[in-house]
């Protein structure tokens, strides 16, 4: 295993799925859990998939591979485990309530899980880069440039849950700091769609200055990266050391964008901060957690 790992930057490593034998696949995503979790590493996978490979075989590839790490998690009310992330065409006066199916720039944000996996089955005409930054690289920004904001986002912030089973709303820090590790919750979208809540707490001048300050470090070009992901390429993470989001994106007749998206919960995840209970259901360190769920649906990964 030693050597295969090439590194993009301080925070991404690629590697080449035909390089590992199918009786080494084990080891492989064992070392792939380890840069993720303790060595705080992107890893960007090239030819994860054939060219002749059907969707349906990709997205299968992407659920055996996302098993040998852990368990996925619904990511919508129709119990999705494995998301599609694509434009989808709507009625003219209908809203697209989820930005993964528009083809919409999407900020920096965090999902709802421990680990995402996004596998490109097919890129844009046009635009459609993926954005990944280091949640520990902007942290220590902020902390040269904006130590009194970093204070406030370490304070809770209120958050729309969209009708959970906790509630309209929540409040929570976009950083913690829990046994000794830094987790990010960041999704601007949610914090201020929170204000249209009647009982939620209003934003004060100094939490959206703290805000502004956030994206303008988020927006600073030299610390995040930009590439655009080619059919067969997996990116794999830790949801709570990157924000990731992507640029506009146009498609074609003949090429319509499209990614396999796998939220997933494993054994050696981090401890969460109390407060994140609403999102997460479980804070603990290893435990099935996060996702997006029907109301009323025991939480669990259903073949």
């Amino acid at each position: 295993m030693e050597g295969l790992f090439q590194e993009i930057d301080k925070d991404i490593i690629r590697c080449n799925w035909l390089d590992f034998p199918d009786k080494e696949n084990y080891l492989f995503v064992k070392n792939i859990v380890k840069e993720i979790r303790f060595n705080n590493k992107a890893i960007l996978i090239n030819k994860f998939i054939g060219k002749n490979d059907t969707k349906r075989k990709a997205a299968k590839k992407l659920l055996e591979f996302g098993l040998m790490i852990g368990k996925p998690v619904s990511q919508s009310r129709n119990l999705d485990f494995i998301g599609k992330v694509e434009e989808k065409k709507y009625p003219q006066n209908q809203k697209v309530e989820r930005g993964y199916k528009s083809n919409c720039e999407l900020k920096f944000h965090n999902d709802r899980c421990d680990i995402v996996a996004l596998l490109c089955y097919q890129k844009a005409s046009s635009g459609g880069e993926t954005k990944l930054v280091s949640c520990n690289k902007v942290f220590s920004i902020l902390k040269k440039k904006y130590p009194e904001s970093l204070n406030i986002h370490m304070s809770n912030f209120p958050q729309d849950l969209r009708d959970s089973a906790f509630g309209k709303w929540a409040e929570m820090p976009i950083f913690s700091i829990v046994n000794n590790e830094l987790i990010t919750r960041y999704v601007r979208r949610f914090i201020e769609a929170s204000q249209l809540i009647e009982d939620c707490p209003r934003l004060t001048s100094l939490q959206v200055k703290a805000l502004d300050h956030l994206d303008e470090v988020l927006n600073i070009k030299d610390i995040h990266n930009n590439f655009t992901l080619k059919p067969g390429d997996l990116l794999i993470f830790n949801n709570h050391k990157f924000l990731h989001g992507r640029t506009e994106f146009t498609d074609s007749i003949t090429q319509k964008r499209l990614l396999y998206r796998l939220w997933l919960s494993y054994d050696q995840s981090e401890q969460l901060p109390k407060s994140f209970k609403p999102v997460f259901m479980n804070t603990s360190s290893g435990k099935y957690r996060g996702g997006v769920w029907p109301n009323n649906v025991k939480r669990r990964f259903i073949i």
